[in-house]
């Protein structure tokens, strides 16, 4: 590209896309890390302490063996695997064993039934769920450690409120035709609901009823139309990895419920915290797929229509399929706008390929899709391949983080001149 532009123009360009009136935003745990909520790696620290002494706050009287089933699973792991990879390599040891006639698989050394190994997964999905809720800041620098507690959690709504409001009540006040803002995420938090709610936002996210819900994705529709018609803004929301107020009751019925509420009764609830699409979680659990599904449909639907990605790593290979299937196969009118940290080597050095994950630089360079795929990076802002757009990239660019975003869609360009 030898036309370079200034920055002015090129944060015009992420302006247009910003302004336009069919979105989706996929989110990954990125959003939430100023909030409290740790990232994957530390997610999986936090766990794992939580696991070899259960009294520091999470509070199972009978783990059973769940420490030595994760230690062993973790064996069988990529040194750079984290807890999500755990608990999906659990989940497809569960389908194995169920296939089996005698319910039994061996790691290591060791034999463990089925049942073991429901109870490792349910244990790990507790431990997931406490610290999302309670908050957990590992140390830095100079700061010490900082763990929540039930009593005094250490998790904050405020980035959540800022986005909601700059989104809605600032960048999005003066359209003539509201239409539906989607919200796709790979999170377990409340954040976003929460935030939605306090903005005085209608949202559908699949449930059906009040605080207590039920999966009901047939009448979605139907309530998407009735909140559309009595709130001027509206938006759904499609959480791919489950949540950590989503439980199976005695009757298999998918609940939303916070965990206040959540008192086993009979038989023992379930968590639906399901990072990856396992063969356990799909044969187990419908929300899922029709959660994909929808996903799915939103890239596919008529219109022009922009997916903008903040806060996801790229590392879960079911999304990155479904988004490349919607840019292959679809109607020609999705753009995607990923925003993203760039890796570097060192101070003013990025990495192969600007230090773009790899998924992006084969979306940019295809001849088919890559113009429709723009990436606003930490370093740079790419279209049509990966050379730089920008005349002169200087400091780090505050665009590709949640808060920056926030800042664009609040202040508009003046946000980052």
């Amino acid at each position: 590209m030898t036309n370079k532009k200034t920055l002015e123009q090129v944060t015009e360009h992420l302006e247009d896309l910003l302004n336009l009136p069919r979105q989706i935003w996929l989110f990954g745990a990125g959003i939430s890390r100023n909030s409290g909520i740790p990232l994957m790696y530390d997610l999986t620290n936090r766990v794992e302490a939580l696991l070899s002494d259960p009294s520091a706050g999470l509070n199972i009287e009978d783990i059973k063996q769940t420490p030595d089933i994760y230690k062993a699973i973790k064996k069988q792991l990529p040194s750079s695997s984290h807890i999500e990879h755990s608990l999906s390599q659990i989940g497809d040891l569960i389908s194995l064993a169920e296939r089996k006639e005698d319910p039994v698989v061996t790691l290591g050394k060791s034999k463990f039934t089925a049942d073991d190994l429901r109870s490792a997964h349910r244990h790990i999905q507790l431990a997931i769920r406490h610290t999302v809720e309670c908050g957990y800041k590992p140390a830095q620098g100079k700061g010490a450690e900082q763990i929540g507690t039930i009593d005094n959690p250490i998790v904050s709504r405020k980035y959540h409120d800022n986005f909601v409001n700059s989104l809605f009540h600032r960048r999005r006040a003066g359209l003539e035709q509201q239409t539906v803002v989607r919200f796709v995420t790979t999170n377990y938090d409340t954040l976003l609901e929460d935030a939605l709610s306090h903005a005085h936002i209608g949202y559908v996210d699949g449930f059906a009823g009040g605080a207590t819900g039920f999966w009901d994705p047939k009448n979605s529709d139907r309530r998407l139309k009735h909140v559309t018609s009595i709130s001027r803004h509206t938006a759904s929301i499609c959480k791919l990895h489950g949540s950590i107020d989503w439980v199976s009751d005695e009757t298999d019925v998918v609940m939303r419920v916070r965990s206040s509420a959540i008192k086993p009764e009979g038989k023992e609830q379930e968590l639906l915290i399901y990072p990856q699409a396992t063969k356990y979680q799909v044969t187990q659990r419908d929300p899922f797929a029709t959660l994909f599904s929808e996903f799915r449909t939103a890239m596919m639907s008529p219109g022009q229509n922009v997916l903008i990605i903040c806060g996801y790593s790229f590392g879960d290979d079911h999304v990155n399929e479904e988004i490349e299937r919607a840019l292959r196969h679809g109607p020609g009118n999705l753009t995607v706008l990923a925003l993203c940290r760039q890796a570097t080597s060192g101070p003013g050095e990025l990495e192969e390929n600007e230090g773009l994950p790899p998924v992006l630089v084969k979306w940019l360079q295809n001849q088919s899709y890559g113009d429709r795929v723009i990436v606003a990076g930490s370093h740079g802002y790419y279209r049509k391949g990966i050379e730089n757009s920008i005349e002169n990239q200087g400091e780090e660019l505050p665009w590709w983080t949640f808060d920056g975003i926030t800042e664009i869609l609040s202040k508009g360009a003046e946000a980052i001149q």
